[in-house]
């Protein structure tokens, strides 16, 4: 017959014995914790060329450059293209969305000669919508992002 003593230091026995019993709860409670965190509000579902589609946008901020005063940038897609205009040329090309980024193909424009400030507006979104970057649709406000650019849009 084995007796038990009171107040006895652990055993190395028992920790292995309580550690078995204590780890699978704690992994159980992490798996919980991530699983709610991921149902969490993450932000808006990924965007697709559907969500697009017969709407355009004008810019509310540009970072990385600078709107140039008095211009407008408008971004619309129709029918699997989308048309940019920074206030100058307008330049088109087919596009579509994956996995979050938006790919467009060849944009071809018109070749209007305008003062220094736009024509360099027209070279930065055409490096821009060519860069593959990330794109954002909540609601009405549009994102479109690359390692140096934002381009932040409300539905016009």
């Amino acid at each position: 017959m084995q007796t038990q003593v009171a107040n006895r230091a652990p055993m190395p026995d028992d920790v292995a014995v309580t550690s078995r019993r204590i780890l699978p709860t704690v992994l159980l409670a992490g798996t919980l914790i991530a699983g709610l965190a991921a149902c969490g509000d993450d932000g808006p579902p990924p965007v697709s060329a559907a969500d697009l589609d017969g709407r355009t946008f004008v810019a509310t901020e540009l970072t990385g450059a600078t709107i140039v005063d008095g211009s407008e940038i408008v971004v619309a897609f129709e029918d699997g293209g989308v048309a940019v205009n920074a206030g100058c040329n307008t330049q088109r090309g087919g596009y579509e969305v994956t996995d979050g980024t938006l790919v467009v193909g060849m944009m071809a424009g018109t070749m209007m000669a305008c003062d220094e400030a736009l024509m360099a507006q027209d070279t930065l979104l055409a490096d821009l919508m060519s860069s593959n970057p990330t794109i954002r649709l909540d609601g009405d406000e549009l994102t479109i992002g690359s390692d140096t650019t934002t381009l932040t849009l409300v539905a016009d």
